[in-house]
């Protein structure tokens, strides 16, 4: 099957972080990719467009006339299902717009990473529209080394990263604030900030983004891990198998049983640590190699481009 995303500008492209959107998202699943500018032709016969949901307003429009425009099937992918400024009132973005006017039409459908939840499931039971739940892939070419003497040598703490809003993400916040006020918080937890989406004129505060960040929090090994409000589950949790670490927080109800046991929550956590490193070093370095062996075996790209071909074959 002949699959193509759809992806944003080169200042879109040059603002990611992650392989959550644009031409690394694609190649995680082994798509092809081009810019929204090829729009202005027609598909190839038979092929599928996934629209990523990094565009712009002006973007936006051309896929509206696209669509429009001829039945090629169109996956909108949907990746922020919370409720935000960008999809309701008078505040509501372009895409958000597009999704909502054009996701019962024919041939088109929605692809999340999430389960829907908020804004999307709003979407899901008002329009009723064709929907695949497809979890970001497991990358193996981002494992960082995973031996029990590269391990025990990390630092023997947990990295907290990412956003700190404590209305989306409520736990992460809480270890944030705890860290001004309990020694034992401070001694256990490290901060990374979120490096920022970087605008005409203003730096990212970092560039540990990419495979650098997971060398980063491959430095320790232990890593916390937050679903959000939404339950969702973030590509933290495939990065965190990737630096070989040990989850620390809570798990998305999405991912395997198993993998959720694997998921240590704080208090627990916190009372290993005051064992000697000596003592907990084996034992947490299995349940890392646990982890990083699920995770692979449940997120594997191949399976997940397979349950996406069928998907699009039974839906259309």
């Amino acid at each position: 099957m002949q699959l193509r995303l759809i992806t944003g500008n080169d200042r879109m492209r040059g603002s990611l972080i992650c392989r959550d959107a644009g031409p690394p998202y694609a190649k995680s699943l082994g798509l092809e990719w081009s810019g929204v500018e090829s729009l202005s032709k027609p598909a190839a016969s038979g092929e599928v467009l996934i629209v990523d949901s990094t565009l712009n307003d002006g973007e936006v429009r051309s896929v509206h006339e696209f669509i429009e425009r001829q039945p090629t099937i169109v996956l909108l992918k949907v990746v922020d299902p919370y409720w935000v400024r960008g999809n309701y009132g008078k505040h509501k973005s372009a895409y958000s717009a597009l999704v909502e006017t054009h996701c019962r039409l024919p041939n088109v459908a929605l692809l999340s990473p999430y389960q829907p939840s908020e804004w999307l499931r709003m979407v899901v039971e008002k329009y009723d529209p064709k929907l695949l739940v497809l979890p970001y892939p497991y990358v193996l070419e981002a494992e960082q080394p995973l031996t029990f003497e590269h391990f025990s040598a990390r630092l023997d703490r947990a990295i907290l990263t990412g956003a700190l809003s404590a209305r989306k993400y409520p736990r992460r916040a809480r270890i944030y604030r705890l860290r001004y006020l309990l020694p034992r918080y401070r001694r256990n937890f490290d901060l990374l900030e979120h490096p920022g989406y970087p605008i005409p004129g203003e730096a990212r505060r970092h560039n540990l983004i990419f495979d650098d960040f997971v060398k980063f929090i491959g430095g320790y090994k232990y890593f916390f891990v937050d679903p959000s409000r939404a339950d969702l589950e973030f590509l933290k949790y495939t990065e965190c198998a990737y630096a070989g670490c040990v989850p620390v927080g809570t798990p998305a109800s999405s991912m395997s049983e198993a993998a959720q046991a694997l998921v240590m929550d704080t208090s627990s956590f916190l009372k290993s640590m005051k064992e000697p490193a000596t003592a907990r070093n084996r034992g947490h370095f299995d349940r890392a190699q646990a982890y990083r062996a699920i995770m692979t075996d449940t997120r594997q790209a191949d399976e997940l481009r397979a349950r996406l071909e069928t998907f699009i074959r039974s839906s259309f």
